[in-house]
């Protein structure tokens, strides 16, 4: 693929193999690492995760080459009814994708490895009542070079 080009399915495979990162980094159960809130008909089982991709922008590495520098940024909210639990899943998730980052695993997934894991921001939303919500909300980035 030519430097600059992005494919749809890039953003998607890396957003999905994060999720595997963090349900098996952070020794969760896969079946509470989402890639969107889960859309049920009855409740929803708390606490739990979800990791959506928020962006990419791309920039050539030079003049004499087609590789590029690749930046992704991902959005990590964990959700739960306590804010022990909700502290708890974001520390692991956070850990978890700190660990993966030097990984060979990456390169065959988004055509380049992920280095330089950043925290842009981290923000607790709180529902109010005694049955509120509580969520951690962290925007992450990565860089890719491929």
């Amino acid at each position: 693929m030519p430097a600059g080009v992005i494919a749809g399915s890039e953003l998607r495979n890396a957003t999905l193999f994060l999720r595997a990162v963090i349900a098996s980094g952070a020794n969760l159960n896969g079946s509470v690492v989402f890639t969107s809130f889960p859309e049920v008909s009855g409740t929803v089982a708390y606490p739990f995760i979800t990791i959506d991709c928020q962006g990419i922008s791309s920039r050539p590495m030079g003049i004499s080459t087609e590789s590029d520098e690749k930046t992704m940024r991902f959005r990590v909210q964990s959700w739960a009814v306590n804010v022990s639990d909700r502290d708890t899943y974001m520390d692991r998730a956070l850990f978890a994708l700190r660990d993966q980052q030097l990984s060979g695993a990456v390169s065959t997934i988004v055509g380049g490895s992920m280095h330089d894991l950043r925290v842009l921001s981290s923000v607790t939303v709180d529902d109010p009542g005694i049955r509120g919500v509580h969520r951690r909300i962290s925007d992450v980035q990565y860089k890719v070079y491929s």
